[in-house]
């Protein structure tokens, strides 16, 4: 085992690393724009033409809906007059248990912080403090649960123990408005991307937090890009949130690389771009595309599960035996704790029998990723690529 081999290997791993910050990724020069127009390119646009409107972001887990945002806001930021803030919300409150208002505590803290190096009149240092009384845990209440790197906020001579939650709500919406409107005097259109609630799969909260939360944000004529789960897609919602959007529902689809040819060339140059020239080869890189599924960060959790098998194996480059090994374990993965009930409909559906997702185990299967739905050339499903050695052999 030689130091360099062992040194390039590391690199490649880490070209590789599904779990790592897509901004580090974009920084890197990794981000290869998608077929066609991009969803980045589709939302920027329709916010710059109109800052204050309000768009919704929908796609499966895996599918490039961080990147197309990160994107969005480097786009939005070119504009002189207007101020993009991207917001990884995992950052700021546990997901399962955030609540309505915590999205308003969390606009406050980010308008707050835009004046922590300015003088501040008392109003204004009022309206700071009343926020962050209420956004940040305490020793007497918890109300909104942000909890920024782990500091702590004391605010025993703030708090006051109203007992409805209705008053700290009005408080906090009046507190954020009085800094907002002190912030716009520069003329400057505020747009928030709020990220990381694709991971809450409860429709009808979701609902409840656009209905308080993003109504009132929009109030202030703040533009807001908001991503949500797969399974709003597939919800009683769709009307409503069809109003509350103005049919600004931007859906990240996966990649159809059998049927699409620049969706396999996008593939194979997101590969490329990340690997050197020979290190894949030719019939390596199609089955590590074929059995991706169109899903980004499967393609990259396989390529890297692929590079691991042939370090194993004391090879110098990434062969059809290592994918195919790659392929079969990742398979089992996904399949764990699969139903037999589910792993029955998943047979039906590799057989080409219609798919319907109108029950809960139906979309169970679509958010969980072992149906994948494509939109181009038009809309079908199929089982995960994964899955098929799996499912064809006999059921117990």
């Amino acid at each position: 085992m030689t130091t360099n081999r062992l040194d390039f290997f590391r690199q490649q791993m880490a070209a590789f690393e599904a779990t790592s910050d897509p901004k580090e990724a974009i920084k890197k020069g990794y981000y290869i724009e998608q077929p066609r127009n991009s969803l980045a390119n589709t939302i920027a646009t329709k916010m710059i033409l109109r800052p204050s409107s309000r768009h919704l972001l929908i796609g499966g887990i895996g599918s490039g809906k961080t990147t197309q945002l990160l994107m969005t806001y480097d786009k939005l930021n070119e504009v002189k007059d207007i101020s993009a803030h991207y917001v990884d919300v995992s950052l700021y409150t546990d997901i399962s248990e955030i609540k309505s208002g915590s999205l308003l505590a969390i606009a406050g803290l980010i308008f707050s912080k835009m004046l922590c190096n300015q003088e501040k009149t008392k109003e204004i240092e009022n309206a700071i403090n009343i926020i962050e009384s209420y956004a940040y845990r305490t020793q007497e209440l918890e109300y909104f649960g942000i909890n920024l790197q782990d500091n702590i906020k004391q605010y025993s001579g703030v708090l006051s123990l109203e007992s409805t939650q209705q008053s700290i709500y009005q408080k906090v919406y009046d507190s954020f408005k009085t800094i907002k409107n002190y912030i716009s005097e520069e003329k400057i259109f505020f747009v928030l991307l709020f990220d990381g609630l694709d991971r809450f799969n409860n429709n009808q909260f979701m609902l409840n937090i656009i209905d308080s939360d993003i109504d009132l944000i929009s109030k202030l004529s703040i533009g807001i890009i908001l991503v949500g789960s797969i399974s709003l897609n597939y919800s009683n919602y769709q009307d409503i949130l069809k109003q509350k959007f103005s049919n600004n529902i931007c859906y990240q689809p996966y990649f159809s690389v059998i049927n699409d040819a620049n969706a396999y060339e996008f593939f194979d140059n997101v590969l490329k771009k990340r690997s050197p020239e020979k290190f894949i080869s030719d019939a390596a890189r199609k089955i590590l595309i074929t059995y991706s599924g169109g899903v980004l960060r499967d393609l990259i959790n396989l390529t890297q599960n692929s590079i691991e098998e042939a370090y194993l194996n004391d090879s110098d480059t990434i062969q059809k035996s290592h994918v195919n090994a790659a392929v079969e374990a990742y398979g089992q993965t996904k399949i764990f704790g699969v139903s037999n009930s589910e792993l029955q409909i998943l047979a039906k559906v590799a057989k080409g029998e219609t798919f319907l997702p109108r029950t809960r185990e139906y979309s169970h299967l679509l958010i969980n990723q072992m149906i994948l739905e494509y939109t181009y050339p038009k809309k079908r499903y199929a089982v995960h690529p994964v899955l098929l050695p799996l499912i064809s052999q006999p059921l117990a």
